[in-house]
């Protein structure tokens, strides 16, 4: 399959792994010795484009939501979008919104992006609180500031080269 990132260069023939699950993606970097993780392909640059890419799109579900507290826990592939649609008829939030919402929460993390109110919010990384992931070791593991906290400091920004993110948990701001 071709992919591209948004800005539309380079173009890759790359393998294209698609869980349907986040079990899934254990077996799949299992048995791929190089893989990096893909959400919607809204990169400007080629930083998710490899000859063998997981996609992570499908595992986008949420997992929990605490509507008096703003915390909110869901899988990696959920988009920006849905998030919103959910949380804000309830009276939430993103702290932190770039350009367009059909990001993924993984790829909001992984590129740690930012928005129009940087000056004061910061990126979007500043917002989380834990990072559910597999390295590449097949390893399960959470990161936050008190559990692994190298590890959740690096994947922020670090493009998914730190492992694939599953899940995540980020506090929402009141409207």
């Amino acid at each position: 399959m071709k992919i591209h990132g948004w800005g539309r260069y380079s173009l890759v023939d790359a393998k294209v792994l698609k869980p349907e699950k986040i079990n899934d993606i254990n077996k799949l970097i299992d048995i791929n010795e190089k893989i990096i993780a893909r959400g919607l392909g809204r990169s400007y640059g080629d930083s998710a484009n490899a000859p063998k890419v997981l996609r992570t799109s499908y595992c986008d579900h949420f997992l929990e939501f605490d509507e008096k507290t703003g915390r909110l826990t869901a899988e990696a592939g959920i988009t920006l979008r849905e998030i919103l649609k959910v949380t804000v008829p309830r009276g939430w939030f993103l702290p932190v919104t770039p350009g367009t919402s059909y990001v993924t929460l993984g790829g909001a993390i992984a590129s740690d992006v930012h928005g129009k109110n940087h000056h004061s919010a910061g990126t979007f990384g500043q917002h989380v609180k834990t990072i559910s992931m597999i390295l590449g070791t097949g390893e399960v593991v959470t990161a936050s500031d008190v559990t692994n906290t190298d590890l959740f400091h690096a994947t922020c920004g670090a493009m998914g080269l730190t492992g694939v993110i599953l899940s995540a948990s980020i506090q929402l701001i009141p409207i």
